[in-house]
């Protein structure tokens, strides 16, 4: 009996555990990369890249908890698991423009032109 009840509290101690994919958290680089990585839902993760420097896309990749890739899509736009938002300058309200490109396996293609509007500074 006492084995059983060690048995059950240690299959529970296990179960509780968080994933190491629970885990909000970034990470800057020497040359100005900053990574991201969120939980947007259980089982769904986001690893996004943001080159900060002289040349500011935005890589991302969409992966499940066992690392497998997830496609989305942007707005109703292609589907893909993985994004690149290349750098295209600020149009007139000083919103960044970026060519997106999606790739679902067999290289990236150009979907559209989007905007991404600058955060609000406190």
């Amino acid at each position: 009996m006492r084995k059983l009840s060690l048995l059950i509290v240690a299959a529970g101690l296990f179960l509780t555990l968080p994933t190491a994919a629970r885990a909000d958290f970034d990470v800057v680089y020497p040359d100005g990369v900053e990574v991201l990585a969120v939980n947007l839902a259980p089982g769904f993760n986001l690893i996004a890249l943001f080159n900060v420097g002289t040349d500011p896309d935005i890589l991302t990749i969409h992966i499940d908890e066992s690392s497998n890739p997830v496609p989305v899509h942007l707005n109703g736009l292609t589907e893909g698991y993985a994004w690149w938002l290349n750098f295209r300058g600020f149009d007139r309200l000083g919103r960044g423009m970026y060519d997106l490109y999606v790739t679902q396996g067999a290289g990236f293609f150009f979907v559209d032109t989007v905007t991404i509007a600058r955060r609000a500074t406190p």
